[in-house]
């Protein structure tokens, strides 16, 4: 008696015309690239702009400008900021005005007579604070793993090997020279980024209040101002694939006679009940959709591109770790569908269903006589 359940739950028809691997492959990133291309227009041209205007996009713009010229206006008031210019200190040329800082910095230590006041650190921890001995300790964090300076006492002095090369930046009648370049650039980027990175992280927790504006304040309007703007981003995004989504993967499939996504219909192919071989149902078609969703929400991730950088997409928050579920997922479908003599993919086993070719179907329809 279990033998005759047993023979009739197997497939009626063995020699099943399947795909091949790779158009399996195939068909999977053709609905991929459909859904990603189509999320990324519809993001860039309606659902983002639609978003900008609901949260009244200039105006978080204004009062972000407004805090980071305030913020700024405290380092400048406590020479902890230099400008290029005096008219040079609104919000747009912090950048500027942070590397012409760099640049005078490094001078004080090439050239003692030259105007101090651009050590900005010594500013910080000695003028500001009265902390001499926190001084000197931060250089030695800075200089421990890259011996720029001679510590003597209370005083803190560039080696005498890299003034002479640095002397000739400030020299314009010389030019230094190409190792020179490379040890200023470093000195640049571990000695002063990486200091004036730790100092900004010192006001933030002590605060500086400068004529009553609170650095510290000002800083918090622009954390909130740009985490809104982040989310504005991502909240666009995950509306733009959900809604590519369910057109492709709901709405299509509910319309089409065989369940067929874009790619299927592009590809000529079919998918078919393992035991039944006729066109999925469309509650199946709908439990299909979401192991396809769980394969898209990767390309979720470089929606925003255009809006964001290419290496900011990957700070945004909750679409990296949807991707990393959705990259697990994929991976996971390619073993199967490697290994699987049917050449299924994840869904298609959870989903009890084989893909064939449209002749395929054909043939089996023919040599079968099921339902098309």
């Amino acid at each position: 008696m279990d033998e005759e359940k047993e023979k009739e739950n197997e497939p009626r028809f063995v020699g099943i015309p399947v795909i091949t691997k790779g158009k399996r492959v195939l068909l999977h990133l053709g609905d991929f690239f459909i859904v990603f291309i189509l999320s990324l227009l519809l993001f860039h041209v309606g659902v983002y702009p639609l978003g900008r205007v609901i949260v009244d996009y200039p105006a978080q713009m204004d009062s972000l400008h407004v805090a980071q010229t305030k913020r700024d206006g405290v380092l400048y008031g406590m020479d902890l900021l230099f400008p290029v210019s005096e008219s040079a200190t609104g919000y747009e040329h912090f950048e500027e005005s942070l590397a012409y800082t760099s640049d005078q910095f490094v001078h004080t230590f090439v050239d003692s007579s030259f105007n101090q006041k651009y050590n900005v650190f010594a500013n910080y921890f000695v003028d500001i604070y009265q902390e001499k001995a926190e001084y000197i300790d931060f250089f030695k964090t800075l200089d421990a793993k890259t011996s720029f300076f001679d510590f003597t006492g209370e005083k803190v002095a560039l080696k005498k090997e890299y003034v002479d090369e640095f002397a000739a930046k400030y020299n314009p009648d010389d030019t230094m020279s190409e190792k020179g370049l490379v040890d200023y650039q470093a000195f640049e980027d571990k000695i002063f980024a990486q200091g004036y990175s730790r100092m900004l992280n010192d006001i933030m927790k002590r605060d500086l209040v400068l004529d009553g504006v609170s650095y510290q304040a000002q800083q918090n309007i622009i954390s909130r101002v740009l985490n809104d703007g982040r989310m504005l981003v991502v909240s666009c995004a995950v509306v733009s694939f959900l809604l590519v989504w369910l057109v492709n993967h709901l709405l299509i499939p509910t319309f089409s006679k065989k369940r067929k996504t874009l790619a299927m219909m592009l590809l000529r192919t079919e998918r078919i009940h393992r035991n039944t071989y006729e066109p999925l149902s469309i509650p199946m078609a709908y439990i299909a959709s979401i192991y396809a969703l769980a394969g898209e929400m990767l390309c979720v991730l470089f929606v925003p591109w255009g809006i964001t950088n290419f290496n900011e997409l990957f700070s945004l928050p909750l679409l990296f770790p949807l991707a990393l579920i959705s990259l697990a997922y994929i991976l996971g479908s390619l073993a199967v569908t490697l290994f699987d003599a049917y050449n299924r993919t994840l869904g298609d086993l959870l989903c009890n269903s084989y893909v064939l070719t449209a002749d395929g179907f054909d043939t089996l329809v023919r040599e079968k006589g099921i339902k098309a």
